[in-house]
């Protein structure tokens, strides 16, 4: 293999497009109602009260924005280097998360029949909380303290709640856990090239 190849991983284009769309709608459900309330309601405590409340939801709301916001623009790549592999995901990474060669036991192909991975005591994170399922999995030689994961209100919180077709709730990256392995949604062609390297 060439001494450093570049994979991207799956992405929907409809999926990141349906995301975009969200600003809009944020901007009509809330601020349409705030610029046309005091014109047309004559009481000015309803007028405070409706604001406040449009106030609150945008507190609310906009931490999730800038999340999904995020997510619809992030392009989430694997770095192959002769004896290192190097995962970009700015959406649930706030910094790119590197393994040498000797940190990876094994690379596991996943079949839709094996997700979600259930057993006792096993710990893996999803890369990217997006619609396309599983197909690779990185298993560590030990087990990695995940401090690369975006944590706070602007972090991974929002797909924590979000549902998939191939598992009940994403296992998104929690900063400071332990985990055995991490899964990433990986096209036929990435998925090969992640296995020649492991084999080199």
């Amino acid at each position: 293999m060439p001494s450093r190849e570049v994979v991207r991983l799956r992405r929907s284009l409809p999926r990141r497009a349906l995301q975009l769309l969200v600003w809009p709608m944020f901007a009509l459900v809330l601020w349409f109602p705030i610029n046309t309330a005091v014109e047309s309601w004559p009481f000015g405590v309803v007028d405070w009260l409706f604001e406040l409340l449009m106030v609150g939801v945008a507190v609310v709301v906009f931490p999730a924005l800038v999340v999904g916001t995020r997510g619809a623009f992030a392009r989430p790549r694997v770095v192959l280097t002769e004896d290192s592999i190097t995962v970009h995901d700015s959406c649930t990474l706030r910094q790119p998360m590197q393994f040498h060669r000797t940190d990876i036991a094994q690379v596991r192909a996943l079949a839709p029949a094996e997700l979600p991975h259930d057993e006792m005591g096993w710990s893996h994170a999803d890369i990217s909380p997006f619609v396309e399922p599983m197909s690779v999995e990185l298993v560590f030689t030990s087990q990695h303290r995940m401090m690369e994961a975006r944590s706070g209100i602007f972090g991974n919180w929002l797909w924590l709640y979000t549902r998939r077709p191939d598992a009940p709730l994403p296992r998104v990256p929690e900063q400071g856990q332990l985990y055995d392995a991490v899964r990433l949604r990986a096209s036929e062609t990435c998925a090969a090239a992640i296995a020649r390297w492991h084999a080199m």
